[in-house]
């Protein structure tokens, strides 16, 4: 094969729905852009800039995906210029795209020293995990929860008479026991699960190419991502109210969270046994509506409040499987796991000056400036570790 051999190539990755909805002339990652020609002047003549495309939907599988045409596309560089020195940048989910990729080819036992360096710009690293067993028991109750309430709406819509014919306190033994069976299913099963599969990242592992993480404070993705993800966290936590074998109270604090959500589920579950029971025109007093609030529609409020925090991060980043919602756990941090990286934060930093987003960190000139220092460094250290990326010399702007 005949090689034609560069000093150092860079290769762009754009984000998600990079093009927009109507393509404008030229985006950030192509020729004649901005972006791109003040990248090329920070570079040496010799270095050539290869952009990589792809759908740029935000689906979990469209990265994925993604990121397997990326592997295969370094392989061919690398190939066909075995003696640069490469380079990736990638801005948003695209860094994700990076990520994978270049986790397959360690996993192939590639030539790897090729590749010097991944400078990612605003990415939300999105993987996902196997669950925890309380992850998974918390999901599994949720479901059940919900389906439970179902049940017996539905049921209770059939034979309004139920309650009557086993008296308030008979109809909540049955409940409760059911409830328990339940339960305890529920705690087996995910058990099972958790045993068979334990707690680790099913996609993006490690990768041993340097990364480099350029940021902005008050990133608009960042800070909606983080908003998203702080909502499922507290919609698992305000879940667990009805499993009390998870209870850990550390603080006083903790019993008085305890009875606020429990309260909250409560009050819920009133409300809509109340709405159930004028809609079947059953007439059932006021014992029985406690009943069907206490165990049916307050633990359907939990889990509701479960799948909706959940929910709203996955499809936000594109987990859309939702059959598989139970048996995966979704991660979005500022960094990919089990890796070391250089950071920097632009602090002192204003929107762009075409006022776009934060986000848009390519639209800066300062950034640029630091992608080509790193490249610099990258090529120039001839194997050894590269420089650490330092504060550039711009003054911060008077407030």
């Amino acid at each position: 094969m005949e090689h034609e051999d560069q000093q150092v190539r860079v290769h762009l990755v754009h984000g998600t729905w990079a093009t927009g909805l109507l393509k404008p002339r030229n985006a950030w990652f192509e020729q004649g852009s901005e972006t791109y020609e003040r990248l090329r002047r920070q570079l040496p003549q010799s270095a050539q800039i290869e952009s990589f495309l792809w759908s740029g939907r935000n689906t979990v599988a469209s990265r994925a995906e993604a990121g397997q045409a990326f592997s295969r596309h370094l392989q061919q560089s690398v190939a066909r210029h075995p003696d640069s020195t490469h380079v990736v940048v990638a801005h948003s989910h695209g860094g994700t795209v990076a990520v994978e990729a270049l986790s397959n080819l360690d996993d192939q036992q590639w030539p790897r020293t090729n590749v010097k360096a991944l400078v990612c710009l605003a990415t939300p690293f999105v993987y996902l995990t196997r669950p925890s067993l309380t992850q998974h028991q918390t999901a599994f109750l949720a479901m059940t929860s919900l389906l439970y309430a179902v049940y017996w709406s539905a049921l209770l819509a059939a034979f309004p008479f139920i309650p009557a014919a086993l008296s308030p306190a008979g109809f909540a033994a049955v409940l409760a026991i059911k409830g328990l069976i339940a339960y305890m299913a529920v705690v087996v099963l995910a058990l099972a699960v958790s045993m068979r599969s334990a707690s680790q990242v099913m996609q993006m592992p490690p990768t041993s190419v340097p990364i480099y993480l350029l940021r902005a404070t008050r990133d608009e993705a960042s800070l909606s991502l983080g908003l998203m993800q702080a909502f499922g966290w507290l919609s698992a936590a305000f879940a667990r109210y009805n499993d009390v074998s998870q209870g850990t109270v550390r603080r006083p604090l903790t019993w008085v969270a305890y009875a606020l959500v429990y309260s909250a589920c409560l009050a819920v579950g009133l409300w809509f046994s109340q709405l159930v029971g004028v809609r079947m025109h059953a007439n059932w007093p006021g014992d029985v509506l406690a009943v069907l609030g206490l165990f049916i529609y307050a633990p359907a409020a939990a889990g509701l409040v479960y799948f909706a925090g959940y929910g709203l991060l996955a499809l936000a980043v594109g987990h859309t499987r939702i059959h598989t919602w139970l048996t995966t756990a979704m991660e979005v941090d500022a960094a990919p796991p089990n890796v070391f990286c250089q950071m920097k934060i632009y602090a002192a930093f204003n929107v762009s000056p075409k006022g776009g987003l934060r986000h848009g960190l390519y639209e800066r000139e300062d950034v640029v400036e630091d992608i080509g220092k790193i490249v610099l460094s990258v090529a120039g250290s001839h194997g050894t570790s590269p420089e650490p990326l330092t504060a550039t010399s711009h003054p911060a702007p008077r407030v």
